[in-house]
């Protein structure tokens, strides 16, 4: 598995990160027919026009953002949702924070299944040009990239919550 953190030494719990591995490659094979390649190390920049941010509270308090440029996020949402929906409207936030918040589902099942407790929040969505989501120095991240049929795309997994300003747990 391709890790990499934003500090040396400190890492995200690896339960965590396999966890969500997990979570993203089953919810997107069970939508898109087919499991999306984990690609050997993070990939190119991960520079998105569109993100979905879950923040966990529990034994562990992080985040998980799903970070799609806008081809992918077109055809990933289409095949979510079984319609094309445009990019710019309300409805494609929506749908995002929709897609990161069943995913975050079973991210939640599979830490609960392993004894962590983990409360996820409500999804929070980010839209943009050449959006790039920053932790604090220092605070311990994990990228993980990804190639489906409908395209590139990535997942980061930040070990605060308030590194990427997310909500917390029923807000």
């Amino acid at each position: 598995m391709a890790v990499t953190t934003a500090a040396k030494g400190s890492e995200l719990s690896p339960v965590i990160v396999e966890a969500a591995a997990q979570g993203v490659e089953n919810t997107l094979a069970s939508i898109c027919g087919a499991k999306p390649q984990r690609l050997a190390g993070d990939g190119a920049v991960p520079t998105s026009d569109i993100i979905g941010i879950i923040t966990y509270l529990g034994d562990v308090s992080w985040s998980f953002a799903l970070l799609l440029p806008q081809a992918t996020a077109s055809s990933l949402i289409q095949k979510f949702v079984g319609m094309e929906i445009p990019f710019d409207s309300a409805d494609m936030g929506d749908a995002v924070g929709e897609l990161a918040n069943v995913i975050g589902g079973d991210v939640s099942a599979r830490l609960e299944a392993r004894r962590v407790k983990a409360k996820m929040s409500l999804p929070l969505v980010a839209r943009g040009t050449d959006v790039k989501v920053y932790a604090a120095t220092g605070i311990p991240e994990v990228r993980l990239a990804y190639r489906a049929a409908q395209g590139p795309f990535w997942v980061k997994l930040t070990s605060d919550p308030g590194a990427l300003n997310a909500r917390r747990p029923g807000t």
